[in-house]
């Protein structure tokens, strides 16, 4: 792992300029083919994919700043030309980077962090993480709904805590389990919107002071989150990082424009909050 953890480094210095892979490989002072087999067994990518992925991560992270223009952003990205950078940054993440510029752009949570030794232990116990695919009709969300900053989840915690002291109102309406779900553009990257409740009928009515969500049907991967006793919202996190960073870039499916979900049902314990949960990642080929 050290040897990996070396080449990381250099491609996180290097992120703007002509990185080739003997430069990289020689970092981890490995032959090139050794390098570039150990590397995609321990973290899922190639090792120019994960240059790429990083590359268009921090663009993203620049586009935000409205006093670097676009074409600037891309040769602070190690891109020859504006075209090559709009071109690639729309294939990886499916928007255009005048759109992350306008703040019409919800996906941040997709955005690809720099690997580390925590992360890539993680990766190599999720190596055979594979999720279902599995298709799911139309049904309602019914809780109480918030807006959180992305970079920012600790008040998600607190929205459940109100909501279980609701429960009673809600375990009626229940269909399978509980879910809390992210959904809706609301035309800011840096927020997103969060539903903390029950899944339910369509036509069932939300007690009052409640919110309800239809949401459409949908093809899902779903995967399985073994929890580890840390609160959820920081517990997911590098599941998340697994599912977005590297399963999906090299799945060969896309993001669907649906809302993806925790469900929490009979294999988790609500007073530990313990046991496993399932994240459903709406999907489309």
């Amino acid at each position: 792992m050290r040897r990996i953890l070396k080449a990381i480094d250099r491609i996180e210095t290097h992120l703007g300029e002509d990185l080739r892979l003997d430069e990289v490989a020689s970092a981890a002072g490995v032959s090139r083919y050794h390098f570039c087999r150990t590397f995609q067994a321990m973290t899922g990518w190639t090792v120019m994919g994960y240059v790429r992925a990083r590359r268009l991560s921090r663009a993203a992270e620049l586009l935000r700043d409205d006093s670097m223009p676009i074409v600037q952003v891309a040769l602070e990205c190690g891109f020859g030309s504006q075209q090559a950078f709009t071109r690639s940054f729309s294939d990886f993440f499916g928007v255009s980077p005048g759109t992350v510029r306008n703040g019409r752009w919800s996906g941040t949570g997709r955005l690809v962090s720099p690997l580390s030794g925590a992360s890539l232990t993680f990766l190599k116990e999720q190596e055979m993480m594979e999720p279902r695919i599995l298709e799911k009709g139309r049904f309602a969300a019914i809780g109480l709904k918030g807006s959180f900053q992305r970079d920012n989840t600790s008040e998600i915690p607190t929205l459940w805590e109100t909501v279980e002291g609701r429960w009673a109102q809600l375990l009626p309406l229940m269909t399978e389990g509980g879910i809390g779900a992210c959904f809706g553009d609301n035309g800011r990257t840096d927020r997103f919107d969060y539903i903390a409740g029950v899944m339910a009928k369509v036509d069932a009515i939300p007690p009052d002071g409640m919110d309800k969500v239809v949401i459409e049907p949908q093809t899902y991967a779903v995967f399985t989150h073994k929890l580890t006793g840390q609160t959820i919202n920081i517990d997911i996190k590098p599941t998340l990082q697994h599912i977005f960073g590297t399963w999906l870039p090299n799945s060969g499916y896309r993001l669907a424009q649906s809302a993806d979900f925790e469900y929490f049902g009979e294999r988790f314990d609500p007073v530990n909050k313990a046991g496993e949960i399932d994240f459903y990642v709406p999907v489309t080929q």
